[in-house]
């Protein structure tokens, strides 16, 4: 007699274990999640899948909240650097000067940790300045250099400062007397900035071949319009051209400023072009040099293109742009160094 037949029980209970086997990691084979009602998941079996699923969530979160902290760690770090100012904070073509940010500039000039102590201030916040010899250029003890701009105020003095306050940078500005009378309101929004403003004669004459009266004149009425408009008494003097003799250097200490002069000629009164001016400059620049540009005296757009390239590859080169007085105080000049002038573009 042959063997009895399985009962329809027993039938779907092999189908059921021939179901599981196939879904038993020893077999090779990922288990799939089946709901528990359907009987191919024991109750200890659901509860490992329920712990495997949860373990892959935390994991996910972890992840998460670790690209959100690195993302927040480099976004405070970018900005650090923006306030720093190896970064422009940006600013559009329409900025004015009507809206003096002092503090800004200050921030940028702020000493290096290893910088010499506070110097005393003398006029318009500036370290004051020792009477001495005509320079050039200042000592290299630490890695500055000021950016000088001659023969302004003029319609480009505003694009100049604009650029210079997008890059916290300093600088001097030598005026000349007649032009500081027809625009008192651009050298007070100068000082109101934090830039310095200096004296360049009243008629940008060239002084050497005046007599002493003369030379008098030049740089008394210069530093009389300055006044006016707002600035404080100047404590530099640049003669016009860099041609002077014994008696513009005698005179212009008499009055409490000291001649200077400047270390690299970026010739941007010639129109070279953005690349020449920024490339001539570049080259040349040292520790201590004193950089002479122009914001007067005619089309000064190729100036203005190439400070905005200018000034943040000096940054690249660890360079820190200062005043000319802040400079001489953090780097005083060479002694005995004897500095005569006889051409340039003054």
């Amino acid at each position: 007699m042959g063997q009895p037949l399985p009962s329809a029980a027993a039938t779907q209970t092999v189908a059921l274990q021939r179901r599981s086997h196939r879904r038993d990691p020893a077999w090779g084979i990922i288990p799939v999640a089946v709901p528990e009602r359907f009987g191919y998941l024991s109750e200890e079996e659901a509860r490992q899948l329920a712990r495997r699923r949860a373990g892959v969530t935390r994991a996910r979160q972890v992840r998460r909240r670790r690209r959100v902290a690195v993302a927040g760690l480099v976004s405070v770090a970018l900005l650090i650097w923006a306030l720093l100012g190896v970064w422009p904070s940006g600013g559009s073509q329409s900025d004015r000067l009507s809206a003096p940010r002092p503090a800004r500039l200050q921030a940028a000039a702020a000493p290096h940790p290893s910088a010499p102590p506070a110097p005393s201030r003398g006029r318009a916040g500036q370290p004051r300045v020792a009477a001495g010899p005509a320079l050039d250029r200042a000592g290299r003890r630490r890695r500055e250099i000021a950016l000088t701009f001659d023969d302004g105020p003029s319609p480009y003095t505003a694009a100049v400062v604009r650029v210079l306050r997008r890059w916290h940078a300093a600088a001097t500005f030598f005026e000349i007397g007649t032009k500081v009378q027809t625009a008192p309101g651009t050298v007070a929004a100068q000082i109101r900035y934090g830039f310095a403003v200096e004296d360049h004669t009243v008629n940008h004459s060239d002084l050497s071949g005046l007599p002493a009266g003369a030379q008098a004149a030049e740089i008394r009425g210069a530093a009389k319009r300055l006044h006016r408009a707002g600035a404080p008494p100047p404590q530099l003097f640049r003669p016009p051209y860099g041609r002077f003799d014994g008696t513009t250097v005698a005179t212009a200490r008499s009055m409490g400023m000291r001649t200077v002069l400047w270390t690299i000629d970026s010739e941007d009164y010639l129109r070279p072009g953005t690349a020449a001016i920024v490339r001539k400059v570049l080259r040349a620049t040292v520790p201590g040099a004193i950089v002479l540009m122009h914001d007067g005296g005619g089309d000064r757009a190729q100036t203005v293109a190439a400070l905005s390239k200018l000034i943040p590859r000096l940054r690249r080169r660890h360079y820190r742009l200062v005043t000319v007085a802040q400079l001489l105080h953090d780097n005083p000049p060479p002694r005995g160094r004897i500095v005569v002038r006889t051409k340039g573009g003054g």
